[in-house]
């Protein structure tokens, strides 16, 4: 039996194509985002939180960490991740892995979390 998509866990870090569906402001169609959830979470829910990667308008803002394009995470283009955008979204709007982070990158997205939450 093939695997699906809700059946996968992703793990903090991991950087997915992602189907977004939302309306309105919320991020539409398909774009990279980080996995952001504990991966406790990760293995025991059929959903993630993660927040999206962007290419296309890159700001100067401290919640907008920066990422450079790299065989380990997959993004071909420097990327704004867009911490102040924190969704929830189904497993099953997971297409396929890119890459991951490096420790470093993903504690720059904490902090960034952090900050835009107002929790440090």
């Amino acid at each position: 039996m093939p695997t699906t998509f809700s059946q996968m866990t992703p793990t903090k870090g991991e950087i997915y194509m992602t189907d977004f569906q939302g309306s309105g402001s919320q991020p539409q169609g398909i774009r990279p985002a980080v996995i952001v959830q504990n991966d406790f979470l990760n293995e025991s829910l059929l959903k993630t939180t993660m927040v999206c990667v962007f290419t296309s308008v890159i700001r100067d803002l401290s919640t907008q960490p920066l990422v450079m394009p790299s065989a380990m995470n997959g993004l071909t283009k420097e990327s704004a991740v867009k911490c102040e955008q924190v969704m929830t979204i189904n497993k099953s709007q997971l297409i396929r892995k890119m890459g991951g982070l490096s420790p470093e990158q993903l504690e720059a997205i904490n902090k960034a979390i952090l900050l835009s939450l107002d929790l440090c």
